[in-house]
This record gives C-alpha cells, sequence and structure tokens, in this order.
C-alpha cells in the first residue's frame, strides 16, 4: 500500500463518507475512487484538490505526507489571533474588546503599504 493510499484510507475512515458520496463529492466516478484506494491509480491535481476538499484536508498532505495532518489543530487564523488580542489588551487596559481596533502593517516601511485593520 503506497503512502498516497494509507493517507486516503485513514482521510475516508476519518470522515466517515461512503465511496458513492465521495466519489460524488470529489466528482469522479466510483471506479475512479476505488482505482484510487487500491492503489493502482494517483489521481491528477486537479482531482487532488478536489478530493482533498472533500475529505477535508490539505492536497498537499494527502499527495505527499507535507503540512499537517488533519488530526492537528488547524493553524491559527488573523480572526483567532486578533481576538485573542483584543481580549488580552480589554483585560489589561479595562475596556471593552469591541472598543479596541488591531493594525498590521505589511512591509519595511508602513508608510509604504497602507495598514490592514480590523475593526
Amino acid at each position: 500500500m503506497t503512502g498516497f493510499t494509507q493517507r486516503l484510507m485513514a482521510a475516508i475512515s476519518r470522515r466517515g463518507l461512503s465511496n458513492i458520496r465521495l466519489a460524488h463529492a470529489a466528482g469522479v466516478s466510483p471506479q475512479t475512487l476505488w482505482c484510487w484506494r487500491n492503489g493502482t491509480h494517483a489521481p491528477r491535481r486537479k482531482a487532488a484538490y478536489r478530493l482533498a476538499a472533500a475529505l477535508d484536508v490539505t492536497a498537499a498532505w494527502l499527495m505527499t505526507g507535507d503540512h499537517c495532518h488533519p488530526d492537528w489543530p488547524a493553524a491559527p487564523t488573523f480572526d483567532s489571533i486578533t481576538d485573542a488580542y483584543c481580549k488580552s489588551l480589554s483585560e489589561l487596559w479595562g475596556i471593552p474588546a469591541d472598543r479596541i481596533k488591531v493594525a498590521i502593517a505589511v512591509g519595511g516601511r508602513p508608510s509604504a503599504v497602507p495598514p490592514f485593520s480590523r475593526p
């Protein structure tokens, strides 16, 4: 069994999808999915992205094992980071978190790039 086949089987098991539902969600025939599951063929790039999306994993992990494993926690998002930062500042300064704005300047010169702000 190849690494791809092992990761595919693990992702299918984790998601709990039937072969028919997964094939439909990935936009392929059940026969094509059967070939992928049995290791006789591997998906092409576009099909790999659709398959990964249906399995809620990254195509990079599914195809190569690189990047995040589906059981690892997701990387923090901008919103989760700024929400936590606003909450910390709110507690520190004693003002409501919804009154705090966070601005991030991208690049070496803040004047050259307009800041991205989140209300």
